[in-house]
């Protein structure tokens, strides 16, 4: 029969993951009903799940990803890549892309009443059908050296929604990608 559990599944989780690979899950990857969760140059790529939070799903705590890569999950519901109810999400130097969210929205993240932060990092190339193709949250966005850039959802809010706290980051509209962006328009002299 089909997994029903993710391949670390806890009610309440206070750990810390350093130097893994936790992906091809196919009832995601890291699942917790509350804790703080502290992740470190690990890859979360290419799990499914039919609720919320394909990559990673915490109904409420903190998640901590550092230098890690969350990438090409698929949730049928909210947050394909990172789904959390309340609490706080943290980046620094991570990556979140490719991710979706087919039928719903808060592909690369999905937060209820969660704040998000990120320093020096990238969420790029997510897809929702609904709102918050890169981050939808109803707490507060803070970006600081990080870009949100080439993600994209059906309803005109591809990249963030929610309250949203810019320094020193680049933040899309929808209608450029990363490329658009570090593309160069002159060509190197021989």
């Amino acid at each position: 029969g089909a997994a029903t559990n993710a391949a670390i599944t806890a009610s309440t989780l206070n750990m810390t993951i350093d130097n893994s690979s936790i992906t091809g899950n196919s009832a995601g990857g890291i699942r917790a009903t509350s804790g703080t969760l502290t992740i470190t140059d690990t890859t979360i790529a290419n799990n499914a799940r039919a609720l919320a939070g394909a990559g990673i799903s915490l109904d409420s705590g903190t998640i901590n990803l550092i230098g890690s890569t969350v990438s090409s999950n698929v949730s049928q519901s909210l947050g394909g890549g990172v789904a959390i109810g309340s609490g706080t999400v943290n980046l620094t130097n991570t990556t979140i892309s490719g991710n979706e969210t087919p039928t719903n929205g808060g592909a690369g993240i999905s937060g209820q009443t969660a704040n998000v932060n990120a320093f020096n990092s990238t969420i790029s190339g997510n897809y929702a059908a609904t709102s918050g193709g890169g981050i939808r949250t109803g707490g507060t966005i803070t970006l600081n050296n990080s870009i949100v850039l080439g993600n994209d959802d059906e309803v005109g809010l591809p990249e963030t929604s929610g309250t949203l706290v810019n320094t020193n980051s680049i933040v899309g509209d929808g209608s450029v990608t990363a490329a658009d962006v570090f593309a160069s328009t002159y060509a190197l002299a021989s």
